[in-house]
């Protein structure tokens, strides 16, 4: 499982990679960004476990990608919804109707936010056999 902890800070994950199935994100008083925009696909599916607080988690993927959204949040945002208290359970697909690569999110957000963004400028996600 891959872990990136921005706290007081930033942790990002940028360029050309592998992603584990299962990948923690956290960002406490700092920011995380994990872009999947050239990541190297060797699964179907992907797991993110996220926790914002008073910071900014941010996931970026490429065309290709469906995320499915399942989190809580106090005094913040999670999937676009927020406020005093929201839960949010969302489906955010990129343009393709069938998407090669799922990730799901799932975390909590306290005076925070999780977000996610389409790169629509970078190549159509695809599972390497």
């Amino acid at each position: 499982m891959s872990r990136f902890s921005g706290i007081l800070g930033a942790s990002n994950q940028y360029g050309r990679w592998v992603p584990d199935q299962e990948i923690t994100v956290k960002a406490i008083a700092g920011g995380s960004t994990v872009d999947f925009s050239q990541a190297l696909f060797t699964h179907s599916s992907y797991t993110i476990y996220t926790k914002a607080f008073w910071g900014g988690v941010t996931i970026i993927v490429p065309p290709g990608v469906a995320v499915e959204q399942d989190g809580q949040a106090i005094m913040g945002a999670f999937a676009g919804n927020g406020g005093l208290y929201s839960t949010a359970t969302d489906r955010v697909q990129s343009q393709a109707a069938n998407a090669s690569v799922t990730i799901k999110v799932e975390g909590t957000a306290m005076w925070g936010s999780v977000t996610v963004a389409i790169n629509e400028r970078a190549k159509p996600a695809v599972v390497l056999s």
